[in-house]
């Protein structure tokens, strides 16, 4: 993974490669250690999605990893996801849904 970087649209727009898929954690630092909030994934343009998680500005900090694709970003959020506490800590409200079309099921729990 890359980070934990600042998420703003400048640190974006100079890390962040084009037109790739990935997945990313967003969050803060608390006592020197980066603090998931939020996961998620991109199926076709990771710098586009972060930019717009940017300009919300809900999260000070990303990190990030660059996929093959939807299905590998899909599998990445999934772990990323149970990783750091589903929906019990994160703001996530709801599992990762595979990518549209795709019939994948998350490895950890089979949703």
């Amino acid at each position: 993974p890359i980070g934990p970087l600042r998420l703003s649209e400048t640190a974006v727009e100079s890390v962040v490669t084009g037109a790739m898929p990935g997945a990313f954690a967003l969050g803060r630092m608390r006592g020197g250690s980066f603090v998931v909030k939020y996961v998620g994934r991109s199926d076709e343009d990771l710098r586009a999605d972060l930019i717009a998680h940017a300009r919300a500005g809900k999260y000070k900090l990303m990190r990030f990893d660059y996929c093959a694709g939807a299905a590998e970003a899909y599998a990445r959020e999934c772990a990323i996801y149970h990783d750091f506490g589903a929906t019990w800590l994160l703001d996530n409200k709801q599992h990762p849904k595979p990518p549209e079309g795709a019939a994948m099921k998350c490895a950890r729990c089979g949703k």
